[in-house]
């Protein structure tokens, strides 16, 4: 989420979130695979737009040390409790996805994306692995925010270090035309809409919708202005950033990237010239 602290469009959705988008099982392994390769498998990593903390809850599982970002401090409100909780019912260390035992409580901080220097001090040694996951990075409304937010994940990731960032295959919309993406249905009885609306400064009109699905009333509404990231864009940004090798996939199951593919997964790993 961009801006500077505050509440965001997104703030009303929080006690929502969960249901709507909860970690999808090849994200999960998808991260935690590409976490765990390499001569040095990562231990700490940062998770940037953490949102409700889903995700970054999910690789604690699977023994990872996790910090989470969110300009939403609803968000990380509700991110902090769900760590709480989770810290307290867990009255033994339970295998996690990736065999090891599960790692410490999550914590979570409010802060803008495109500058992490207000981070504590101790969040601030390198990470080991830093995620983006959902449409986070299509806030960055120039690409001067979107090359300061990739340089953040840079100065932040380790030499050696790899980053995994998703987003909408814009490519697939400006090609079809595309602009409105099936309901999400959630339980108990919501349903969540979305819809692009392209304007003619190359910006997009987000604007979700969530409603009860019998009475058909709206509980949330929100219009969001995002920018559109194509692939050869964010591959270009990433490879300034991280100075290192990057890969380009069309899913979480690490299939190749073509136009009709659902995603953009970029993993870059953070070569050792600055």
């Amino acid at each position: 989420m961009t801006g500077v602290g505050g509440e965001t469009n997104w703030t009303g959705l929080a006690r929502y979130y969960d249901r709507l988008f909860p970690p999808g099982p090849s994200q999960v392994e998808f991260v935690t695979r590409v976490l765990s390769a390499g001569p040095k498998p990562a231990r700490r990593v940062l998770d940037i737009g953490c949102a409700t903390g889903g995700y970054a809850l999910a690789l604690a599982e699977a023994g990872f040390e996790v910090t989470g970002v969110d300009l939403d401090p609803e968000m990380v409100r509700v991110a902090r409790a769900r760590a709480e909780e989770w810290a307290s019912g867990r009255k033994t260390l339970q295998p996690g996805a990736a065999g090891l035992s599960s790692g410490p409580p999550p914590r979570f901080f409010v802060g803008d994306m495109t500058d992490l220097r207000d981070l504590p001090d101790e969040e601030t040694r390198p990470f080991d692995g830093v995620i983006c996951l959902g449409n986070t990075l299509a806030h960055m409304l120039s690409a001067a925010e979107l090359g300061a937010a990739l340089g953040e994940m840079s100065r932040l990731l380790a030499p050696g270090g790899r980053a995994v960032i998703q987003t909408v295959n814009y490519d697939r919309l400006a090609a079809t035309g595309e602009a409105r993406f099936p309901p999400i249905t959630a339980q108990p009885g919501l349903v969540f809409e979305r819809l692009y609306l392209p304007r003619s400064d190359g910006l997009v009109n987000f604007v979700t919708t969530l409603r009860e699905a019998r009475a058909g009333r709206a509980v949330f509404r929100a219009e969001t202005l995002l920018r559109p990231v194509l692939r050869e864009e964010l591959v270009t940004v990433a490879r300034m950033a991280f100075h290192g090798e990057v890969e380009v996939y069309g899913d979480f199951l690490f299939s190749s990237w073509t136009e009709a593919s659902p995603a953009t997964v970029v993993v870059a790993v953070k070569g050792l010239v600055e």
